[in-house]
């Protein structure tokens, strides 16, 4: 379950409370919860690990949160370096990507790119609203 959730611990709070509330819920049936809509079933009482991202994210710069919705989608953005590397380090002192230890490579967290993905997507329906595309959100609880 620790995977399911990258061991972040506002992520395990929620966990764990939601399993001390229902204690007749089958682990096995959060975990499957967890897989199909984790930011859904980590939001329990005052405990929201979403609106801790909409948090973090709202402290970005536009530019920063275009990156942070294309790094979801795997694009490539043909920048030099030096700008990327920037935003990339900004991103991590937000919290929203991990610097592997040892070496200069930055990984999205599972849950992260989650919330990612669920950003680009709103964007993407944003765009659909003006004719340029047709699109369903990835992620959502529609």
């Amino acid at each position: 379950m620790v995977e399911l959730v990258d061991g972040l611990p506002l992520a395990l709070r929620c966990i764990g409370y939601r399993l001390a509330v229902l204690p007749s819920l089958p682990i096995a049936e959060l975990a499957d919860q967890l897989a199909r809509s984790p930011l859904e079933v980590l939001h329990i009482g005052n405990l929201d690990v979403r609106a801790a991202y909409d948090s973090s994210y709202g402290e970005l710069t536009r530019l920063e949160q275009g990156v942070f919705r294309l790094l979801s989608a795997g694009e490539l953005l043909g920048w030099e370096d030096s700008a990327v590397r920037r935003i990339l380090t900004r991103l991590a002192e937000a919290h929203l990507i991990t610097i592997a230890p040892g070496c200069d490579q930055y990984q999205f967290p599972r849950l992260t790119l989650t919330y990612a993905r669920e950003q680009l997507s709103w964007t993407l329906m944003s765009a659909s609203e003006f004719g340029a595309v047709e699109w369903e959100p990835v992620g959502s609880a529609s």
